[in-house]
């Protein structure tokens, strides 16, 4: 039986329902298989550049935002703490804070419109048909 190029099955293949006698060669990590495997490089357009950059910008107003709002409320607590009109105890002051930058945030993630790369996804997908 001689070998050649129509007996070669190169990596990762899977053969079903046959019996194979294979003989195993290392070629190295010069080869050009293992030499293309992990070198991906991904197209984006300008667009969705763009869109990257609008709201990492956005998430980082949000975050800045929240900071700044919660340091607020910390100060607004920490002068009302024994009001009884907002039943604010010392005990509880620092679990009325950490409750009121989580509030923030989840309010103001509201201002990033997901649906943004939704719809842009989406006519991408109509376009190309």
């Amino acid at each position: 039986m001689k070998l050649g190029l129509s007996n070669f099955l190169p990596r990762g293949a899977i053969v079903c329902n046959c019996e194979i006698y294979a003989i195993v060669v290392y070629t190295g990590k010069d080869s050009k298989i293992i030499l293309n495997q992990g070198h991906y490089s991904y197209k984006t357009s300008s667009m969705e550049k763009k869109l990257n950059k609008m709201f990492m910008i956005q998430i980082l107003q949000v975050i800045l935002l929240t900071i700044l709002f919660s340091l607020l409320n910390a100060r607004f607590v920490k002068n009302h703490i024994r009001s009884p009109q907002y039943n604010i105890k010392p005990k509880n002051a620092k679990s009325v804070v950490l409750f009121s930058i989580f509030s923030y945030f989840l309010m103001l993630m509201r201002l990033i419109p997901l649906d943004l790369i939704i719809n842009t996804e989406l006519g991408k997908i109509v376009v190309s048909k």
